[in-house]
């Protein structure tokens, strides 16, 4: 049994002698018999340990210990553990500050076609080359005109991971078509006063836009050229090709490309009266719900 505690002295002793020698970076004079440490990471949860004991969470304070020199160890998943020697003293309170690197390796994407877009953990890079903090990681690649390529990575500390990324032509899809208002009254030049149709397409094509009244008759047509990208929008303010207001109704607007077909109906209400401003205790601002006045 003594023969262990000598070991495991002399390894805290050897582990003592090879750990940098840290000065506080704060002390003041406290009472005689007492002692007191504290220790800040710039990370926060950081764990404490003296001479090998877990103390805690950074940041924390840990008071009379026996004054001589001890080994502080600061450990963090994903980060160097630092380790250092100070000497606690009688009758001074010290601070010691340590910081913490974070553990980070590279990811080399291979073959990735000019012009895609990198994301990684939703982050853009403009680079194929990554260095990324060690972990698991979420890699996005996307080209128009292709599905995008997508990949979880584990990224190591110090090492390259290579990531070889191969994209498939996409089939032409329109997806998410909407009208930003299902309710208008083109008498009003703001937001009230328009309906803005969005929607995404996954490859090039071009396409047409009809807004049909009630009776099947189109009012409104609008060509969109073929789509170099994936959102895509038009606003239509109320008015038929010719320029003029069309009458109250319901209207489907209709979307037409590459064989697909996609619909959405917006009424027009010249009637519809909107609050430019309202004024409440919590504040002021423009109405959003529709109110009719005689």
């Amino acid at each position: 049994m003594k023969a262990l505690l000598k070991t495991v002295v002399c390894l805290i002793l050897i582990a003592g002698a090879f750990a940098q020698t840290a000065e506080p970076q704060k002390k003041r004079v406290i009472e005689r018999n007492a002692t007191s440490v504290t220790v800040r990471t710039d990370i926060s949860g950081a764990e404490v340990y003296i001479n090998g004991i877990y103390q805690g969470h950074s940041n924390l304070t840990v008071r009379d210990l026996v004054p001589g020199i001890y080994r502080l160890e600061v450990r963090k998943s994903g980060y160097e553990t630092e380790l250092l020697s100070i000497q606690v003293k009688d009758g001074l309170a010290q601070e010691f500050y340590v910081s913490l690197k974070r553990l980070s390796g590279f990811i080399q994407l291979q073959d990735v076609p000019s012009g895609a877009e990198i994301q990684v953990d939703g982050i853009e890079y403009h680079s194929s080359y990554i260095e990324l903090p060690a972990g698991t990681h979420s890699v996005s690649v996307r080209k128009f005109g292709f599905e995008p390529f997508l990949a979880e990575v584990t990224v190591f500390p110090d090492a390259s991971s290579a990531v070889s990324v191969h994209l498939e032509e996409a089939e032409f899809r329109i997806e998410n078509f909407s009208a930003s208002r299902s309710l208008i009254n083109p008498d009003y030049r703001l937001l009230s006063g328009r309906a803005e149709f969005s929607f995404s397409v996954t490859a090039p094509t071009a396409a047409r836009l009809e807004v049909l009244d009630e009776n099947g008759n189109a009012v409104y047509e609008h060509s969109f050229s073929e789509f170099t990208t994936w959102s895509q929008s038009f606003l239509w303010n109320g008015v038929s090709s010719s320029g003029e207001a069309v009458p109250d109704g319901a209207y489907t607007a209709v979307l037409l490309a590459d064989g697909i077909r996609e619909e959405v109906i917006v009424t027009v209400d010249h009637s519809l009266v909107l609050p430019l401003l309202s004024f409440t205790r919590a504040g002021c601002g423009t109405g959003t719900l529709p109110a009719v006045f005689k």
